[in-house]
């Protein structure tokens, strides 16, 4: 599915995509893959939560795509700006 499909089957997708919450960014000094998770850009309420899930495995999908048999990720999280209201507690 490209990303139009997948925003017409789950509501937001694509603006997931374009928010920047989450995003994968080449690799760091010993090769492994970066995902870089910004939690102050995540407003549960934005979006449904299966439009999320459906995001998160995208990406955990892509990420495990660009990384070599064995590889760990290397996983950043900016918690810079994190408030209480950036908690998604489902």
């Amino acid at each position: 599915m490209n990303e139009d499909q997948l925003d017409q089957k789950y509501e937001g997708f694509k603006r997931l995509m374009e928010s920047g919450k989450i995003f994968i960014c080449g690799r760091d000094k010993m090769g492994r893959c970066v995902i870089y998770v910004t939690t102050r850009l995540h407003w549960p309420l934005d979006q449904p939560k299966l439009t999320m899930e459906k995001f998160l495995v995208f990406i955990m999908e892509c990420g495990r795509l660009l990384m070599h048999p064995g590889e760990e990720p290397c996983l950043v999280v900016d918690l810079a700006g994190f408030s209480m209201g950036n908690v998604d507690y489902q």
